[in-house]
C-alpha cells in the first residue's frame, strides 16, 4: 500500500490503478506490480481504511477545543563554535581544509499540562568559513504536539530545515558539494489506542519533502510512509509487536523514479534489568522500482530484509546505547539506498562538572534499482568529546572527529576535525501564559 498526492501525479498509469479516493489524496497499488504475491502484499484499501478509521477515532478527541491550560516556559541559549576540518566534503582528490565559526542562537518553548505537551525548538546557525561556498545562514526548527486520553494517545512531530548541502548531504548520497541551498519538511502524525490493558493498536504515518536549489547536481524528492502496528505486553518486562511497513519514494525533478516497498515485521522488547534494555525488530520487504518514460533503466523488483537491534544501559554515571540497523533511506541522488548502520554512543560523568562522550558509527550504502544502480559507499565516524560545566549556565566542550569514506571504485577519503564549543544556557523562564 502506498500513498500518492493526487496533485503531483499526472501519469497515464493512474487511470489503471485501484483507487480509494479522498479529497486530497488517492491511495493506490501501481499496476506494474509484477506478480500476484506483490498484489497480495499490498492490500491497499483495507490497510488505508483501517488507518483512517484509527486516526478518525483519535484525532477529533486529541485536538478538541478548550484543552487544559498548561505551564508555558521559554529556554534561550546560544552556542559559539570554532572549527577546523582538514577535508569537510570528504573529497578523494582536490581536498581543501576549512577554518571558521558557527554562531547558534536558539530558543525552546515548552507547554505542559496533565494530558498534553507541546514544544518548539528553533535555532539559527550563522556559518562563517574561509572557503567559498561554506558560509551560510541556516534555520532549523522542530516541534511536537502530544495529547493523552483515557484510552488513546495522539502525537504530531514536524521539522523544517533551511540549510545547505554542506550539512544536509554530509553522508548518504555521496554528492559532496558545498553552498547549494536545501530545504526539507518532515511530518510524522501518529495515534495509539489501548484496546486492553496489555494490547495496543498504533498507526504511524510520515511525510518528507526535500528540495535543492541546484537541480543539476541534486534531485528533489518526497517520501510517504504508513506503518500500522499491534503490540501485546506478555509480562511487565516483555512485549512483542507485529507491524506492516509501507513506503514510497518519488523524485520531483530529473529522471522520474518511483520506489515502493512493503513488508511485514516482528519485534520484541525486553527489559533485562533496571538499567539494561534490549529491543529487536526483523522483517522482510518487497521493493518495486519504476522508471518513467524516456529512462534507460527498466522496471525491476527485489525481495530483501531489514532489522533494528538495540541495547541500552543507563547507570548513575554511565549511559551506553548500541544500535544495529538495516533499512531503506531516501537520498538526493534520485534513488534510495539500503543502509546498514552500526552506532555506538557512550557517555560517562567523571565528576559533577566534567563529562566525557564518544559517538562512533559505521554505515554502508548500497544503491540498487535507482538512478545510481550499483553504487556503494561506506562511512566511518568516531568523535570523542570532553565537556566541562564552568557554571550551571556556562559550559565548554572540545570534540575531535575522524571521518572516512570508501566507495566501490577503490577511492577513499579521510577527514580530521577539531571543534571548540562555548555554550551559554541560562535557567528556563516560566512565562505564565
Amino acid at each position: 500500500m502506498v500513498i500518492v498526492p493526487s496533485a503531483n501525479r499526472g501519469h497515464r498509469r493512474a487511470e489503471k490503478r485501484q483507487i480509494c479516493s479522498s479529497k486530497n489524496f488517492y491511495f493506490a497499488v501501481p499496476d506494474y506490480f509484477p506478480n500476484k504475491r506483490a498484489q497480495r502484499f499490498a492490500s491497499p484499501c483495507r490497510t488505508v481504511l483501517a488507518s483512517i478509521f484509527l486516526l478518525g477515532i483519535v484525532a477529533p478527541q486529541a485536538f478538541a477545543a478548550d484543552p487544559p491550560v498548561g505551564d508555558l516556559s521559554a529556554q534561550a541559549m546560544v552556542q559559539q563554535s570554532f572549527q577546523h576540518d582538514s577535508n569537510p566534503l570528504l573529497s578523494s582528490s582536490g581536498r581543501k581544509a576549512v577554518n571558521g565559526s558557527v554562531t547558534s542562537p536558539e530558543i525552546i518553548l515548552n507547554d505542559d499540562s496533565p494530558v498534553s505537551h507541546a514544544d518548539l525548538d528553533s535555532r539559527v546557525d550563522v556559518n562563517e568559513f574561509d572557503v567559498k561556498g561554506f558560509s551560510s545562514t541556516d534555520v532549523h526548527s522542530t516541534g511536537h504536539l502530544n495529547r493523552t486520553g483515557e484510552l488513546w494517545q495522539a502525537a504530531l512531530a514536524a521539522t523544517i530545515d533551511y540549510d545547505t548541502t554542506r550539512t544536509s548531504e554530509a553522508n548518504a548520497s555521496g554528492i559532496n558539494i558545498a553552498g547549494i541551498r536545501h530545504t526539507a519538511l518532515s511530518l510524522q502524525p501518529q495515534a495509539t489506542v489501548n484496546i486492553t490493558p496489555v494490547d495496543q493498536a498504533q498507526i504511524v504515518t510520515s511525510y518528507l519533502r526535500s528540495l535543492y536549489e541546484n537541480k543539476n547536481f541534486y534531485t528533489n524528492y518526497e517520501t510517504f510512509g504508513v506503518t500500522p502496528t499491534y503490540q501485546h505486553s506478555f509480562t511487565a518486562l516483555d512485549s512483542g509487536q507485529v507491524l506492516l511497513q509501507t513506503s514510497r519514494y518519488q523524485t520531483l525533478s530529473g529522471s522520474p523514479v518511483t520506489i515502493d516497498s512493503i513488508g511485514p515485521a516482528f519485534g520484541w522488547n525486553r527489559r533485562l534489568s533496571e538499567r539494561l534494555t534490549t529491543a529487536a525488530n526483523v522483517g522482510a520487504q518487497e521493493t518495486h522500482f519504476h522508471h518513467g518514460p524516456g529512462s534507460q533503466l527498466s522496471d525491476s523488483s527485489s525481495l530483501d530484509y531489514n532489522f533494528a537491534l538495540s541495547l541500552g544501559f543507563q547507570g548513575q554515571q554511565d549511559n551506553i546505547q548500541l544500535a544495529f540497523t538495516r533499512q531503506l533511506s531516501p537520498n538526493g541522488n534520485g534513488s534510495e539506498s539500503q543502509t546498514t548502520s552500526l552506532n555506538l554512543t557512550a557517555g560517562h560523568k567523571v565528576t559533577e562538572r566534567l563529562e566525557t562522550d564518544l559517538q562512533t558509527s559505521y554505515q554502508t550504502y548500497d544503491f540498487t534499482g535507482g538512478v545510481t544502480t550499483g553504487a556503494q559507499s561506506a562511512y566511518l565516524t568516531a568523535a570523542p568529546k570532553l565537556l566541562y560545566h564552568v557554571t550551571e549556565a556556562l559550559s565548554v566542550d572540545v570534540t575531535y572527529q575522524y571521518r572516512q569514506r570508501d566507495v566501490n571504485n577503490g577511492r577513499a577519503a579521510q577527514s580530521n576535525a577539531l571543534t571548540l564549543n562555548v555554550i551559554f544556557k541560562p535557567v528556563a523562564r516560566v512565562l505564565g501564559l
